[in-house]
């Protein structure tokens, strides 16, 4: 450091920026790149020097937004922050690399007004690699589509459990299965708990506290469930722990509830067949 105050600002802002995890950009009111940090370097494939060189946060690449409407310099989020002052808070776009890979973004800007009492305004841009986050989402979302394909055809549903924050989100199927609207079923993880045989209850309460718990992995219980009209159905359900924190702790859970009622019914049957042959045999 040569000792003046702009210089040792410049190289603490350095050092600033090179501890973000976050790729972060710096643009003047003219849209001109001031600086970056070393993981925005990354992200563009850009050296600092090439970054600040140019207007476009992009070159050669395609962004895109979640419905993939193109988005261009005139209409990014660091634009409009420029453009009205407003930040723009975690907006998802799609960057489409040069060789064909897509990556997820998010991004998120903040106003540099500096003295000004109108825009256009600087901006601090900060994107962030969501790919493997929306990536993985993705893959929940086809496969929980999968699963609801084949439930089509049959009688059940499935659900996801959030244990760090108390709820349970269920397939349309699931309500349809007991004749009821979602409004009518509370979403805490206790609320299903409701429509369960009496006799049954401690015992799926029981395997389900095990799963929370991180005791078993998973849950399979078969069980009673009240339908609207009065009728009892046999379900089963199937789950397993998806998510654990840094410590172990178990955070969500999905799985399946299906009717089995037909199923206990021939079970029932077969078993009546089976005692009545019994003791036509013992009577001979």
């Amino acid at each position: 450091m040569d000792g003046t105050p702009g210089r040792a600002a410049m190289e603490l802002l350095r050092v600033v920026l090179d501890s973000v995890n976050e790729a972060v950009i710096i643009r003047a009111p003219d849209g001109r790149v001031l600086d970056c940090n070393a993981v925005a370097e990354r992200v563009f494939g850009l050296t600092r020097g090439q970054m600040l060189q140019t207007e476009r946060l992009t070159p050669n690449y395609r962004t895109t937004a979640e419905d993939g409407s193109p988005i261009d310099l005139s209409n990014s989020p660091g634009a409009i922050t420029i453009r009205t002052g407003v930040a723009q808070k975690a907006v998802p776009l799609k960057l489409h690399l040069p060789d064909g890979t897509l990556r997820w973004i998010q991004v998120s800007t903040t106003p540099l007004p500096d003295g000004r009492t109108e825009p256009p305004y600087g901006v601090v841009i900060c994107l962030a690699d969501i790919t493997e986050a929306r990536t993985a989402q993705e893959l929940a979302l086809v496969a929980e589509r999968r699963i609801e394909a084949m439930l089509e055809h049959s009688e059940g549903g499935v659900f996801e459990a959030d244990f760090q924050h108390g709820y349970v989100s269920r397939s349309q199927h699931l309500y349809a299965l007991i004749g009821r609207s979602p409004e009518e079923v509370t979403t805490h993880v206790d609320g299903w708990y409701a429509f369960v045989h009496e006799e049954d209850r401690r015992g799926l309460m029981a395997a389900w506290e095990e799963l929370r718990l991180g005791s078993a992995p998973t849950v399979d219980f078969e069980y009673r469930l009240r339908h609207r009209d009065g009728r009892w159905l046999w379900v089963r359900t199937l789950a397993r722990v998806t998510r654990k924190d840094s410590t172990g702790r178990v955070q969500r859970a999905s799985g399946t509830v299906q009717n089995i009622t037909e199923r206990k019914k021939l079970q029932d049957e077969l078993r009546l067949a089976n005692e009545t042959i019994e003791r036509l045999l013992l009577k001979r």
